[in-house]
């Protein structure tokens, strides 16, 4: 119960960096090096690498969400960019990526 608590008292930014992480070990487990850029206010969270592509990735809390980074965010060209979102999959939630732009 006490961890139950705990997470219905954390702030936006503390439910937004236990997303992003739960995103972060999502690539990782398919064998991408990913880096998280904490703090730098700008539209990418993750940057996931592997031998073979860079990802771009944006975390959001709903789909609602990806949504508005769709219309809003202007996309390069020449890189893949992704927005990831958790769905409920019954008590538990996973992560839902969607691509948004591809190179």
């Amino acid at each position: 119960m006490a961890r139950r608590m705990n997470i219905l008292s954390e702030t936006n930014y503390q439910k937004g960096r236990r997303l992003e992480y739960r995103v972060k070990k999502h690539f990782e487990d398919k064998g991408y090096l990913v880096i998280r850029s904490a703090g730098s206010h700008s539209p990418i969270d993750l940057i996931a690498i592997s031998p073979f592509e860079v990802v771009f990735i944006q975390v959001k809390s709903s789909y609602e969400a990806v949504k508005r980074v769709k219309r809003e965010f202007p996309l390069p060209a020449n890189c893949s960019f992704f927005a990831c979102y958790p769905i409920k999959r019954g008590k538990k939630s996973e992560i839902q990526c969607q691509l948004i732009s591809m190179m």
